[in-house]
């Protein structure tokens, strides 16, 4: 997958060999490994969430990635979130590629390079629940083709339709697709719900690879039952399979249901896998007090 450095170096000694006595009688220091990390890439352009949220994400990614890895986060509020541990990235053309829209410009070679980022890449959500080891999505990877989250509906991997809370690339390496993103951007994403559907057109061209169904789970279709959350949006599909949430990897809290809605902090999943700000921790003790029948309907958070 190449992230591992490979022991040992062409002309050097094998395996286990002393590298250091070697370059002591050449009489020059040992050459240092090349660290290659796995890059985690996030969005967060304008208000959409909060600055917790982008916090809370780099708390679940080290609690669950076992492999090196480097944060980046695109965004436009590099002053209110440089007090985090991450590299900051400002975005391309924001006006331009604005909200979820930036994402595509992770598939633009030259934004890439000016951001210093290479090698094997995995872009999360901000709004999703990392409930296992991360390196997991990596596991069927072989080459520096595209990985992407299928879209939650029985059927999603014959139709090839994604749904882009997560996907996994290798910069430079989907130049088609970067392509496909200019054209629709030339014409104002017209008929485009969104990032993913540029990205499924893309699929359906024979390229990239959808990851198995149940890997990454949908919050609104696969966690909560329908009668917690009435409304289309929320219907699950009744020709898709029950999957547990011991199995998978990631669940994604698309559409109205993020973690930090009032749907997500009440339910116990989020509460025992997201990282809780002080707002939405006082929002749950709210919450539960209106259950009690104590205190004012009012709802504070977006």
């Amino acid at each position: 997958m190449g992230l591992e450095t490979e022991a040992g170096t062409p002309g050097g000694p094998p395996d286990g060999g002393d590298d250091t006595a070697t370059h002591k009688r050449r009489g020059r220091p040992p050459k240092e490994k090349k660290r290659t990390p796995l890059n985690i890439l996030c969005v967060k352009i304008g208000n959409y969430a909060s600055d917790e949220s982008v916090l809370a994400l780099q708390t679940m990614v080290q609690r669950h990635c076992s492999l090196d890895f480097d944060l980046h986060c695109i965004t436009d509020r590099q002053d209110e979130l440089a007090k985090f541990s991450m590299f900051l990235h400002r975005p391309i053309e924001p006006w331009k590629w604005h909200g979820w829209w930036q994402k595509l410009q992770l598939f633009n070679p030259e934004a890439m390079q000016s951001w210093g980022i290479e090698g094997r890449c995995l872009y999360l959500d901000l709004d999703i629940l990392v409930l296992a080891d991360l390196a997991r999505l990596l596991e069927p990877i072989e080459d520096d083709s595209l990985w992407v989250c299928p879209l939650f509906y029985q059927g999603a991997q014959e139709d090839r339709r994604c749904n882009s809370s997560v996907f996994s690339f290798v910069p430079g390496k989907d130049t088609k697709l970067w392509e496909m993103a200019e054209a629709a951007s030339h014409n104002k994403f017209i008929g485009l719900p969104g990032d993913q559907d540029v990205i499924t057109r893309y699929l359906q061209q024979g390229h990239g690879h959808l990851w198995e169904d149940g890997t990454i789970l949908s919050f609104s279709k696969d966690v909560i039952q329908p009668e917690e959350a009435p409304g289309r949006r929320a219907a699950r599909d009744p020709y898709r399979p029950l999957y547990s949430t011991d199995d998978c990897v990631i669940v994604a809290c698309h559409g109205d249901n993020k973690p930090w809605s009032r749907k997500g902090i009440m339910h116990p999943l989020v509460q025992d896998n997201y990282p809780f700000s002080r707002a939405m921790t006082e929002e749950k003790n709210r919450l539960e007090r209106l259950q009690r029948g104590v205190g004012p309907m009012r709802i504070h958070l977006r």
